[in-house]
C-alpha cells in the first residue's frame, strides 16, 4: 500500500518564525488602520457635502448695505441664485431691508415653491427696477408671493415687461 499524502516536515528557528507572525501582524494592523481612516473619510465627505447644499427654509432679508452671507442677501440677483441652486425644503420668507433699494437688476427664478413651501418676499415699499426685457422672470418657478415690492421696468422698447411668466 502506498500513502495518499506524503508529509515532510521542516524545522525552522523558532525565533525567526516569531519574527516573521510579528511583522505580518504588524503589516496587517497598518493596512486595517489605513482602510479604517480612509473609509471615515470618504463616508464623512458624503454627509458634508449633503449639509453644504442645505435646501432654504425659514426668514432671509434683501438688504444691500449688508454682504452676501448667513440669512442675508445684497441683491435679488444673490438670492435668486441661491434658491435657483439649492431648492427649498420649507416655507420661504424673504424680507427686503427698509431704505436699502432701489436695486437695479433682473432677477430670474427657476425653483418653484409647493402649495405648503411658498416663496414670500416682503418688499416693504423698495423698489427693484431694470430696463432689460423683464425686471423679474419666473421661469417655471411656482408658489411665489410678491408682497408690496415696487417693480419698475425702464426699458423704451416695445415688450418690456416688470414681470415674465415660463413654465
Amino acid at each position: 500500500l502506498q500513502p495518499l499524502e506524503t508529509y515532510s516536515f521542516i524545522t525552522v528557528n523558532s525565533k525567526s518564525t516569531n519574527k516573521f507572525l510579528m511583522d505580518m501582524k504588524k503589516n496587517n494592523y497598518k493596512r486595517i488602520w489605513l482602510f479604517e481612516l480612509k473609509t471615515t473619510i470618504v463616508l464623512g465627505l458624503m454627509l458634508f457635502a449633503n449639509a453644504v447644499i442645505a435646501q432654504l427654509n425659514g426668514n432671509y432679508t434683501i438688504n444691500s448695505a449688508i454682504a452676501t452671507g448667513g440669512t442675508n442677501y445684497q441683491s435679488f440677483g444673490a438670492f435668486a441664485t441661491d434658491i435657483n441652486t439649492n431648492g427649498v425644503s420649507g416655507p420661504v420668507v424673504v424680507d427686503v431691508a427698509s431704505g436699502s433699494g432701489p436695486y437695479n437688476e433682473r432677477a430670474t427664478f427657476s425653483a418653484s415653491g409647493t402649495a405648503t413651501n411658498t416663496i414670500t418676499i416682503n418688499g416693504n415699499g423698495e423698489t427693484i427696477e431694470n430696463s432689460s426685457r423683464s425686471v423679474i422672470h419666473l421661469n417655471g418657478a411656482d408658489y411665489f408671493i410678491f408682497d408690496n415690492l415696487n417693480v419698475n421696468a425702464t426699458g423704451t422698447t416695445s415688450g418690456t415687461r416688470c414681470y415674465t411668466l415660463n413654465n
